[in-house]
């Protein structure tokens, strides 16, 4: 993938398409690379992005991303300080779900506080909806979508957005770029419940029970909520590769 040399940013595979703005990125895995292939590996730091050295359990490299047996697979990213109780902060994979994952619950990303909660984005229920939850000392922040809004064996692109407050609705799930329909959500109550103590992992939870089932091509964080703009502008640079 070239990059452009005058901004914090990355070009698609086709001149003339648009740029990723990496501006508050704080993980950068583009799975898919050969370099990212062994275990552990550092996710790529191009423009002074923070480099996270990731073990890799099971989840087979391919040419397209890191393939998830959803049994016991997972990536773990450890516990950087940048990445710890980020809020606000987006949450953006592309994603090849071949089934719900483990128990239904297949994890896109997962930043655990205590007792299998925390800060996540993953599939949800058994029905592949997703499901964004933030964990807070009485009532946690939640949204998640409706049934059959993930669709098995085919490349979309996720993310997740919060602005760091209690307000669900200031929470946006997106496929594709479009925001889902909502099919519940709930408001925080009391302080967020820090993070920091564990470490981030992608396509599980810290648990190793809800596992991911299928191929993730690319993860970003950033320590910031992104537009529906820059959302889209990722979409359109990125999406050539899953076409």
């Amino acid at each position: 993938m070239p990059i452009s040399g005058n901004r914090k940013s990355i070009t698609g595979g086709n001149f003339g398409s648009p740029k990723i703005d990496l501006g508050g990125c704080v993980l950068y895995a583009p799975l898919w690379r050969p370099e990212l292939a062994g275990s552990p590996f550092n996710s790529n730091g191009v423009y002074g992005i923070p480099t996270q050295n990731c073990t890799v359990t099971g989840a087979l490299w391919t040419s397209q991303g890191r393939r998830f047996d959803g049994i016991d697979d997972s990536i773990d990213c450890g516990s950087a300080s940048v990445l710890d109780d980020l809020a606000p902060f987006t949450f953006l994979a592309w994603i090849y779900p071949t089934g719900a994952g483990e128990g239904g619950n297949g994890t896109v990303i997962w930043k655990e506080t205590a007792g299998n909660s925390g800060t996540f984005f993953q599939l949800y229920n058994n029905d592949l909806r997703l499901l964004l939850r933030i964990d807070h000392a009485t009532d946690d922040v939640y949204r998640y979508g409706t049934a059959g809004e993930v669709k098995l064996n085919i490349w979309q692109q996720v993310v997740a957005t919060w602005d760091g407050s209690t307000t669900a609705a200031n929470g946006h799930i997106y496929i594709n770029t479009i925001e889902i329909t909502y099919g519940g959500s709930l408001n925080g109550v009391g302080a967020r419940v820090s993070d920091a103590a564990n470490n981030l992992l992608i396509g599980n939870n810290l648990a190793g029970s809800f596992t991911f089932a299928g191929t993730i091509g690319e993860v970003l964080i950033y320590n910031r909520a992104l537009t529906p703009l820059e959302i889209q502008r990722n979409y359109q640079t990125t999406k050539w590769r899953y076409s």
